[in-house]
């Protein structure tokens, strides 16, 4: 029985790592020694004895933190040998790998998952707007099957900016390079400004919609980044009216002398409990099949996460299958209540000429001829320059100029910095920048810059009609 066998060597390696005396365990029993040795031990031991082949095994040393191989054989009849080799470092080797390899193979998952979403939400969107704009074009179509593609086009054309945007910002977020801009706004406003298109899309579906606020809601002021709180509104909201078939969503904000929580709520097909935690993962639904009733690039709260944690704020999620969710977004007040700061002033700009010019920066031919030919259907006047280096000339030329459409990206000089030379040379002439970098921050860079204003393309017609009413151009008819 191996539990009588005796000691009769031991190397100075037993003594270093058991603590024990090698002199004092010469000739003891290992029952002795080991009074505790669990029966595994034995079963080893006995094993290697009853058959003579030589037995392996590795073991974890919790007293030393070490891991063991350990090799016994029978010498001659009657001595039994065991070898102890330390194999710590070997195997936080084969961690290592082991663990590299599920990352890699993980991170081959993303990938594919990656290009598997923006392959499905480009191309389905692209379908839409290819597909029926030539049906657009027929020409036996009815005024109402104009008027459904052209809807059926505005909602495909939306969808496919939002997956970019999507995609751009998670991006931005997840590589630590999304600027932050802090100002003090008031949270009531943007809540009602950034609810404001949802109720007509829960008018759509047959869905309530409130919105609660505290009663001196319009007196708070906080300080954070505006873009970014409104892309967690948005995101939270889309999906709220996207997941929600009947009932009603609400949102709002509560509010105490320390935090304001921000809610949106719903009465959808809320999450399952094993699910919580994963939909705020990157391309992650619920429902991950091919077959999923929702449409989206599944990045939306993975989004409102990251934001949630680059501006410092609490992010938690209540919800019930098929009996909705709940998502509270917990923000530190820094100061109590304060007086609503004034509203911002336009700025003073030279009185409009009975004549309006307007100059247009653009080098891209298709933005250009958009822009052409809005004006051409608002009959206003307009010259063209194809780079900053000649919109700062055309400036200096055109005295008469009334408000210059600023394309960011240009050959030569780019438009903030064209915009910048121009404001030294006319202050007050408005300048409102229109790029395709559209992502938050990029409207703070074209303020920066000295620019008025900030479209982002594509640009619509009635914005850019906004857009001119505000400052100060009369549209004609």
């Amino acid at each position: 029985n191996p539990i009588d066998w005796e000691f009769i060597e031991l190397n100075p390696a037993h003594e270093r790592h058991t603590g024990l005396i090698n002199e004092e365990l010469i000739g003891k029993r290992i029952s002795e020694v080991y009074p505790d040795i669990e029966s595994r031990w034995l079963d080893f031991y006995g094993k290697v004895a009853l058959t003579g082949k030589p037995g392996r095994m590795e073991e974890y040393n919790k007293n030393t933190g070490k891991y063991y191989e350990v090799n016994s054989f029978c010498t001659t009849i009657g001595y039994f040998a065991t070898v102890f080799t330390d194999i710590s470092d070997r195997r936080l080797v084969q961690q290592k790998l082991t663990e590299a390899k599920e990352k890699a193979e993980a991170a081959d998952n993303l990938k594919t998952a990656f290009l598997n979403n923006i392959s499905h939400e480009v191309r389905t969107p692209l379908n839409g707007i290819m597909g029926f704009a030539e049906l657009y074009t027929q020409p036996d179509n009815s005024e109402a099957e104009k008027a459904n593609y052209m809807e059926i086009l505005e909602q495909s054309t939306e969808r496919l900016l939002q997956t970019i945007t999507d995609y751009m910002d998670i991006s931005l977020l997840t590589s630590n390079n999304q600027t932050v801009n802090l100002k003090k706004i008031e949270p009531a406003e943007i809540i009602r400004n950034t609810a404001h298109k949802y109720v007509g899309l829960c008018r759509k579906k047959s869905l309530e919609f409130s919105m609660i606020l505290p009663e001196n809601a319009d007196e708070l002021i906080i300080e954070t980044d505006k873009e970014l709180l409104k892309k967690i509104l948005n995101h939270l909201l889309d999906n709220a009216v996207k997941f929600t078939i009947t009932g009603e969503i609400t949102c709002g904000f509560t509010m105490n002398d320390e935090h304001i929580t921000i809610f949106v709520t719903d009465t959808g097909v809320g999450i399952a409990a094993g699910m919580r935690e994963a939909v705020f993962e990157n391309f992650v639904q619920e429902n991950a099949s091919v077959h999923r009733p929702y449409e989206g690039s599944g990045l939306g709260l993975s989004i409102v996460k990251n934001i949630a944690s680059l501006l410092g704020y609490d992010l938690h999620i209540d919800s019930i299958k098929n009996a909705g969710t709940s998502v509270y977004l917990t923000l530190p007040l820094h100061k109590t209540l304060s007086p609503a700061e004034p509203p911002q002033i336009l700025k003073p700009f030279a009185q409009t000429p009975k004549k309006t010019l307007i100059l247009i920066a653009e080098d891209d031919p298709y933005s250009l001829s958009l822009l052409e030919n809005i004006m051409f259907l608002l009959n206003i006047d307009f010259i063209v320059a194809l780079n900053g280096k000649q919109a700062v000339d055309l400036v200096e030329k055109h005295k008469d100029i009334t408000l210059v459409l600023m394309d960011v990206k240009m050959p030569d000089m780019d438009g903030l910095k064209a915009t910048r030379i121009i404001k030294n040379l006319r202050p007050k002439l408005p300048i409102i920048a229109q790029t395709a970098h559209a992502l938050a921050g990029d409207q703070q860079k074209t303020l920066e810059a000295g620019c008025d204003d900030y479209l982002s393309k594509p640009i619509h017609k009635s914005e850019l009609v906004n857009m001119l009413k505000k400052f100060g151009i009369r549209i004609p008819g």
